[in-house]
């Protein structure tokens, strides 16, 4: 009986063990997409992104190499149309290298949020990233964390 016992505790660490690893694999994952997305990325200027941001956003003046346009993101398997054009915020670490990427689903027809269920999703972690927006007339960025209520991240 003791021996079952022991045997239980082990079945539970390793469940424990493999859940850690799948949640590890899907973080390296999202993180990996991240990345492919901010390399792929284009500038803003001339596209849905542009016209999103000025026209319905009322934001005339981007000058950023974080908010960015990518023709073709993913949306979700559950979604009717798989892939639409998206604004991307790139979220980037204290050394300034990208570390998440938040994706804005766009309508072609509107310029405006794309009507499907989840119209955002951020990929990789954004704790502790920051979107620079433009940069200021002394040359330094003015930055904002990622969140859902801050800057063109909305």
């Amino acid at each position: 009986s003791s021996k079952n016992n022991k045997d239980l505790v082990d079945t539970g660490n390793h469940n424990i063990s493999a859940k850690t690893n799948d949640k590890k694999n899907e973080k390296s994952k999202t993180s990996e997409y991240a990345q492919k997305l901010a390399k792929e990325s284009l500038p803003i200027k001339g596209t849905i992104v542009e016209k999103y941001l000025k026209e319905n956003r009322g934001i005339k003046n981007i000058d950023s190499k974080d908010i960015r346009y990518h023709p073709k993101v993913f949306t979700g398997k559950n979604e009717k149309q798989k892939y639409l054009p998206a604004m991307l915020s790139i979220g980037r670490n204290k050394f300034g290298n990208a570390q998440c990427v938040q994706v804005t689903y766009l309508c072609t027809k509107t310029a405006n949020k794309a009507d499907i269920t989840i119209r955002k999703r951020t990929y990789a972690s954004p704790s502790g990233a920051l979107v620079s927006l433009q940069k200021s007339n002394n040359g330094s960025n003015q930055k904002n964390k990622i969140s859902n209520k801050t800057g063109a991240t909305e």
